[in-house]
Parts: structure tokens; sequence; C-alpha cells
């Protein structure tokens, strides 16, 4: 049976002992079809938006997010303004852990927005960017992601190679994070893993374009100066360590190589200042309110608030939905305290005061910088 993914309001019913289930020890789950339908109908929602929040996608349509509100309120987890509680939830979903229910239940409940179906979607957001396990399958047991994939085919190759190898687990994960090694497996399995990826040639030799194609990070001038040193090395035993040898030859002269490219990558000082300078001549933002903005001063002008939007985006600060990305602030702007960034993040991130983008992601910019001091 194909297993329909639903939210955290979905299984939350505190008042369902009497409805035992024949497929489940879960009562609960024995009147999510019917809440559901109720709550589809009332609020008008598509099969296209419910097919998002199944699948925990963030959405902006208003009915999508009164039948979440409808849900939860139904569910009796829910009060007439909002409020979620942590009795209800608990007893729900006795796998969450209690801690994080009790310290995130009461910060997301703060959260107001103007609109009630809207308040309730913001709180919802937030538990369930901090309680990740709130997302639960149609049997109730815990949603697990799959880790990203740092290439195409690379679990598979890394489980062939791993095979082929004999290499132990501690070795790889070594030998994934760039760390040295000296044992003869933990080559070999970087040889396979070179060769199935695609980025050694027959004769073991980097393949700089190959690699520059798919980790774009990772500066081709440099890697171009290196291969002639590199590449010409012959000094291994065998394959296995001739391969390694130049491996970290290129590793010496192109650390970038070492770095995990599947997380944010720091812009350069050069990058920001052209950046900077751009967003100045889109905005008109004179250079009075750049400082200001720069010294985290609060501003009124529009061209100011512009500004900060512009160089958010492009310095990659911001997403799409222009929430800020507290990750990648945490590697671009590694003096601020992240610890704080990342518990404003849910309240500030779910702002939708303003006029426009502009007035919209100031206010989420001063939430942040109001939770800094």
């Amino acid at each position: 049976m194909k297993l329909i993914y639903f939210a955290l309001s979905v299984v939350l019913v505190a008042v369902v002992s009497a409805f035992p289930s024949e497929k489940t020890d879960n009562p609960i789950l024995s009147l999510l079809p019917k809440i559901r339908e109720e709550c589809k109908t009332e609020s008008g929602v598509s099969d296209e938006i419910l097919t998002k929040l199944d699948n925990f996608e963030v959405i902006e349509d208003h009915a999508g997010k009164c039948f979440k509100k409808c849900l939860c309120q139904k569910a009796g987890a829910c009060s007439e303004d909002s409020k979620v509680f942590e009795v209800p939830l608990l007893k729900a979903l006795p796998h969450l852990p209690e801690a994080k229910v009790n310290e995130f239940v009461p910060i997301c409940n703060k959260i107001v927005e103007n609109e009630p179906c809207d308040q309730h979607y913001a709180r919802y957001r937030c538990l369930l960017e901090h309680i990740p396990e709130m997302k639960v399958k149609l049997d109730a047991t815990p949603v697990t992601e799959a880790p990203k994939e740092r290439f195409e085919g690379f679990n598979k190759f890394k489980s062939e190679c791993i095979e082929e190898t004999g290499v132990s687990t501690e070795i790889v994960e070594k030998v994934v994070k760039h760390e040295l090694i000296t044992d003869h497996n933990g080559k070999c399995f970087k040889k396979c893993m070179c060769t199935k990826l695609g980025f050694c040639t027959k004769d073991y030799q980097l393949d700089i374009e190959a690699i520059t194609s798919k980790r774009t990070d990772v500066p081709l001038e440099k890697l171009k100066a290196a291969s002639p040193e590199c590449n010409a090395i012959k000094t291994g035993t065998d394959e296995c360590e001739t391969m390694y040898d130049r491996y970290t030859c290129f590793l010496k002269h192109v650390p970038e190589i070492g770095r995990d490219h599947t997380s944010p990558v720091p812009k350069e000082k050069t990058e920001i200042t052209q950046f900077r300078a751009d967003c100045k001549n889109e905005t008109g933002a004179t250079d009075e309110i750049i400082d200001k903005i720069l010294k985290h001063q609060v501003i009124e002008e529009h061209s100011g608030k512009c500004f900060e939007k512009c160089l958010c985006r492009k310095i990659g600060l911001c997403n799409d939905n222009l929430e800020y990305d507290v990750e990648a602030i945490k590697v671009n702007v590694p003096e601020l305290p992240y610890d704080k960034l990342k518990e404003a993040a849910p309240e500030c991130n779910v702002i939708k005061e303003g006029s426009d983008d502009c007035e919209m992601i100031y206010n989420r910019y001063k939430c942040f910088v109001s939770h800094l001091k």
C-alpha cells in the first residue's frame, strides 16, 4: 500500500481512545481519514496543495494553511487561537524527544500573525524545523530522509568499492572526509572511487576537467598549475599507492579539494565587494545608508531595505523565499553567534509584514539583529 505522508497536526488526536484501530496499536490513526476529508471540504484545499503538505513542502496557499489549522483543532491538539498543546503531542507521537517538545512548543506558540490560518501554519513550520521527528508516515513511523549524495551514483559506487577492496568503515569515513591515511585498502578504495566517478583517467591520472565539471568550488587554474607535477608522480609500489600519492599532491596544492562541497561555500571578499557595488547601483542606496546597514543600524529608507535584500540574495544568505539561511551565514559570517541565529530563525523567517519583499526581508533582518543583542 502506498504510504501517504502527512504532517504533525494530522496525527494529533487527543480524544480518540474510544475509537480503536484494527490495523495499529495507535488509535489515533483510525480517525485520520474522516478528519482529513472534513478539513479538505471545509478549507477547499486542492489535491496539489495536499500533496505538497503530505511531503512537508513549504506552501503559501491560504486554503492549505487553513486545512492544517482545521486538522490540528479537530484533533484536539490546538486551541482556537492555534496554541499547540504539549501533552496531546507527546501522547500522539510517543517517539518524540520530550525535552525538545517542552522546549520548543512554548517558543513556537509565541509566533503571531495577523490572520489565524497564517498564524497556525507559522507555528507548525516552527515546530517542524526544531522537532523534525514529527514527520511521520501513515503507520506513525518516523520519516528518515536519504542522505544527500555528493555526486550522482556516489552511494552506489561507495558500496561497490568497499566490497571490492575490503576496506574498513573507519577508513572509508576518513577517505570521504579527505583525511590522510596509510591503509593500503583505503588507498585502493580511493582509486576505485576516483575511477568510478570519472575523476581519474585509465592510467590513474586526475582528470582536472572532469573534477571541475562536478566541483565548481575547486579553482581550475590551481588544478592546471598542479597537474604537471602531481600527475607525473610514479613513486607508488602499485597503482593504488601511485594514484593516492598523486591525490595527496593535488590536495597539498589545491586544498579546496578537501572541502565538503555539499555544505555552503564562503564567498570571496572580492566577490562580496562586487556584490555591494552591484546592489548599490541596482537599488540607488547611498553610501551613508549602506554604512548604517553594515553597522546593523536601523534605517527607514526603502532603497536601503532593497539593498539588504539584494546583497542577501547575491551572497546566498537568503533562499528563494527570502528566508535567512543560518548555515550559509555561519560559513560567510563566522563571527556571528550561530546558536542565537538558529534559535531566532523560526520566529524571524516567518515574518510576513511589509508592503513588498524589501520591507519584509528587512523586518526579518531586524528580528535577527534583535536576537543578537
